[in-house]
């Protein structure tokens, strides 16, 4: 059988059509897929991996924001204020991790700044334990206040707002530093 010039032309022609009629045609086709069945697995608590970071802990720093939370409960405003501000002034900051409510270290809470919780405590101490820290230690951020003002040094400004936020001075001097960065 001879093959002709016309025939790879007929055929392209042919599977055309027949392309056509399978595509428009509303053939249904049902395919069947089987998954095997994943044996059950248990949910277990993630493996701690080691943090890229060092954090620095002072168990003996910890336990008086400890010693502050508990004198807060029970209502001695003027210890809890003394504890928390020797946490602030401290030279350094540490990281601590807080207890579970079963008392034990919880390897999912991140770590914490220590002087972050003291400050974050002393803001939510309430009327009564603001007064006890201004009369603690309101004259003694004002001394500073005048001081730096009368220099017009604004690190001793930041010094003060940093330590004593939480007094009148404190406020002031903070309040004083954004104006000057205002006016930069």
């Amino acid at each position: 059988m001879k093959c002709s010039r016309r025939t790879p032309a007929v055929l392209g022609v042919a599977l055309a059509t027949l392309f056509m009629l399978v595509v428009s045609s509303r053939l249904l086709a049902q395919a069947v897929v089987q998954v095997a069945p994943r044996p059950a697995v248990r949910l277990q608590r993630p493996v701690e991996r080691p943090s890229r970071m060092l954090h620095v802990t002072n168990r003996r720093l910890a336990q008086r924001l400890l010693k502050a939370r508990e004198l807060l409960e029970q209502k001695q405003l003027q210890s809890a204020v003394r504890l928390l501000q020797s946490l602030i002034v401290h030279p350094e900051d540490v990281f601590f991790r807080e207890s579970g409510p079963d008392g034990e270290d919880d390897p999912a809470v991140p770590f914490r700044s220590l002087k972050l919780a003291a400050v974050e405590m002393l803001g939510r101490i309430g009327a009564e334990g603001r007064k006890a820290y201004e009369l603690e230690y309101g004259v003694t951020a004002r001394r500073l206040l005048e001081k730096a003002r009368d220099g017009g040094g604004s690190e001793l400004l930041e010094e003060v707002a940093r330590k004593f936020f939480h007094s009148r001075a404190g406020r002031e001097a903070a309040y004083a530093l954004g104006n000057r960065s205002l006016d930069r």
